[in-house]
C-alpha cells in the first residue's frame, strides 16, 4: 500500500499551501519594517523640476552655495532659514528656504530679461491643474500650481507675462495650499 493516497496528497498539499502563506506573511512584514522615508514627498512618473540645480527637498545648504554662490542676505526665520539671491529685477531678490540644512522651497523672480514666459510652462506642463487669487490679483497676477510636479507660477496668462516661479516639493493640492500659499484663496476678494 502507498502512502501516496488521494486523502495524503490533499493533506501534503494543504501543509505546504500553509507554509508558503506563513512564508509570505514573514516576507512582507521584513519589508514593511525595511522601509526608507526620504525628504521627498514620491508622486511616479513626476521628474522633480528645479532651479539652477538646486532641488527642493534633495538639495542641501552646501550644493545651494556651491551653485549659486555665498547669499547677498541670510534671514533667520526660526524653523527656516531664507537666502536671498539678486534677480534681474534690482527692487526684488530670489529666495531659498532652508529647513534642517535642506533646500525647501525656491522663489525664482523673473524679469522680461530673462526671456521666460507662462506660455513656455503651459507648454512643457499642460494647463494648470489649480490657480489661486492673491494680492496681485487685480492687476491680472494669479497663482498657477502643478503640485504633482513640484512647481507654480505667478503671472498674468493673457498677457504672457511671468512674475515668479515657485519651486517645492511634489506634493498634493491641499498641502501646498496650506504650507505655501497661506495668502492665496480660490476666490478673488477684490482690495475695498
Amino acid at each position: 500500500m502507498s502512502i501516496f493516497t488521494q486523502s495524503n496528497y490533499k493533506k501534503i498539499f494543504f501543509v505546504i499551501l500553509f507554509l508558503l502563506s506563513i512564508l509570505s506573511v514573514i516576507w512582507l512584514a521584513s519589508l514593511k519594517g525595511n522601509k526608507k522615508s526620504g525628504p521627498l514627498p514620491t508622486i511616479i512618473g513626476a521628474p522633480v523640476e528645479s532651479f539652477k540645480g538646486i532641488t527642493p527637498g534633495l538639495s542641501n545648504k552646501a550644493e545651494v552655495i556651491q551653485t549659486l554662490g555665498e547669499p547677498i542676505k541670510t534671514t533667520d526665520l526660526g524653523q527656516q532659514t531664507k537666502l536671498d539671491y539678486p534677480s534681474n529685477k534690482p527692487t526684488r531678490n530670489s529666495e531659498v528656504y532652508l529647513q534642517d540644512q535642506t533646500a525647501v522651497f525656491v522663489k525664482e523672480i523673473v524679469s522680461s530679461k530673462d526671456k521666460k514666459k507662462p506660455s513656455d510652462l503651459t507648454k512643457k506642463f499642460g494647463e494648470p491643474k489649480y490657480f489661486l487669487f492673491g494680492p496681485a490679483s487685480t492687476s491680472g497676477l494669479n497663482l498657477y500650481v502643478f503640485p504633482d510636479r513640484g512647481i507654480a507660477f505667478v503671472a498674468n496668462i493673457e498677457a504672457d507675462y511671468l512674475f515668479e516661479i515657485w519651486y517645492f516639493p511634489p506634493t498634493d493640492y491641499s498641502t501646498f495650499k496650506n504650507t505655501y500659499a497661506q495668502d492665496y484663496s480660490e476666490t478673488f476678494k477684490p482690495i475695498q
